[in-house]
């Protein structure tokens, strides 16, 4: 209920006004001279009323109003989430992947919807459209990569036939290519391994030869010397020889693995002798008439031969075709491992073994230069 306005009257003019008397200023309106009401006691009951009716109806509004905002927001919210959860869902991711090409990932996520999801039937129709979409690619790379590896067929074969038999390392790469272009070809397996042990040979034999040209003056364990006349001068006739005594055993009835040198004499390829020094004495072994030997020898390969040899003097010498066994074996190089026995006497044997024959090929050159 609102204060009741009382007449007051400006105390200048006398001019009467309408008020509450609630304390407020006024300006008279006839002589605009400034007054102030009294204050009546009834206007703060009045007034209080007021007020409380007012902010009771306010505060129904504001929290009308508020309901609705919370209303709104968590509406809001709850739409916003869901689209969030919907936009970062496996199916949606899905299908963005797949919009972009990348098919795999797509179906990686389309896999992981789970059958309680409402797109579950979607996804399931999607993996299966993506897993023939990506064979349909294997299929198409496949065609291309089949006429790919024909076209470089055609042109390795090509390039093969113009290729002249003697470069072996081109060859064999050339069918190496092949072979692994089409590994069910026979053919071509069978002409990489060919050309492979010819490449393989003739890298070997290169190398044989480099080692051979830089060690051209190097002659190893051998030596070349002259034999010497009636008078001790050198004539021109040249020999090869040990450098230094070779190591052996010998046995016979008296005496066991005794020590053994033993020292080669080699005029040519068909002319080959052994002096055999028994308990690496300074005289070699004699015969007065003709004593016969079996010769065993073993080259670097481990190839076996049973040769025969005759004690004519001061040495061992061997027949023109014994004598290039000999020749051979030791220009092979390597170990080469011999056991003789006396045809007479079988308890009379000597053994010795070259551990390394290199370089006798060199020394036999420069027995033959003039």
């Amino acid at each position: 209920m609102e204060p009741e306005k009382k007449y007051f009257a400006c105390p200048e003019c006398g001019a009467r006004y309408k008020v509450i008397f609630n304390g407020k200023k006024y300006r008279c309106k006839k002589c605009s001279t400034p007054f102030k009401v009294p204050i009546d006691d009834n206007f703060y009951s009045a007034s209080k009323r007021a007020a409380e009716k007012k902010h009771k109806k306010n505060n129904k509004y504001r929290i009308y109003k508020n309901s609705i905002i919370s209303v709104i927001v968590l509406t809001i919210l709850i739409v916003f989430i869901n689209k969030i959860s919907n936009y970062y869902s496996p199916y949606q991711i899905g299908n963005r992947l797949y919009e972009k090409g990348d098919l795999e990932s797509a179906k990686y996520q389309y896999d992981k919807v789970s059958i309680s999801n409402k797109n579950h039937a979607r996804a399931l129709e999607m993996i299966r459209k993506i897993e023939n979409e990506l064979e349909r690619i294997r299929l198409q790379e496949e065609a291309m990569q089949n006429e790919i590896r024909k076209a470089e067929i055609n042109r390795l074969q090509t390039e093969v036939r113009a290729m002249p038999h003697s470069n072996y390392k081109a060859n064999y790469d050339i069918y190496n290519r092949l072979s692994t272009l089409a590994p069910e070809n026979e053919s071509f397996k069978n002409k990489k391994d060919y050309y492979y042990n010819l490449y393989t040979k003739q890298q070997k034999a290169e190398e044989e030869e480099r080692i051979r040209l830089a060690n051209l003056n190097n002659t190893g364990m051998w030596l070349v010397g002259h034999y010497v006349d009636d008078f001790g001068e050198p004539t021109k006739t040249k020999y090869i020889t040990n450098t230094n005594y070779i190591r052996g055993t010998f046995s016979n009835t008296a005496t066991q693995d005794s020590r053994l040198n033993i020292k080669f004499l080699i005029t040519n390829s068909t002319d080959v002798d052994i002096q055999l020094y028994e308990y690496a004495g300074n005289n070699p072994v004699k015969a007065y008439t003709s004593d016969e030997y079996t010769v065993l020898l073993q080259d670097k390969d481990r190839n076996r031969y049973r040769l025969k040899a005759i004690n004519y003097s001061d040495r061992l010498s061997f027949n023109k075709e014994a004598s290039w066994r000999v020749h051979h074996s030791l220009e092979k190089g390597g170990r080469v491992s011999f056991k003789i026995i006396e045809d007479e006497t079988p308890t009379t044997i000597y053994e010795f073994t070259i551990q390394n024959a290199d370089f006798y090929d060199n020394a036999y050159r420069k027995l033959r230069e003039r």
